[in-house]
């Protein structure tokens, strides 16, 4: 694969737009290291640990599924619309 066009994050706030700069650098340098060590296994006959191979699998779909998670948060004014009532309950009398 090769890298990602340039993205700006600026959208998704202070704090996470430098992570996510981060992390889109991460998958740039990781695609490539992925693809050589499956070409290696398959040029050398030498599969890689299926164990090993599973966890790794199995991290980057959480990743993969907290990058989804954040994509739909609710925004700011959503979260607004969304107050609820006080604990002493004046709102529900």
């Amino acid at each position: 694969m090769s890298p990602s066009k340039e993205i700006d994050w600026q959208q998704a706030g202070i704090k996470n737009a430098p992570l996510l700069a981060l992390l889109n650098h991460m998958v740039d340098i990781g695609e490539p290291l992925a693809a050589a060590i499956a070409d290696n296994a398959l040029d050398d006959g030498m599969p890689i640990p299926i164990d090993g191979a599973n966890t790794l699998a199995t991290r980057l779909r959480w990743m993969a599924s907290s990058i989804e998670t954040a994509a739909s948060a609710k925004t700011r004014s959503e979260l607004d619309g969304l107050r609820l009532p006080s604990m002493s309950g004046k709102e529900l009398v």
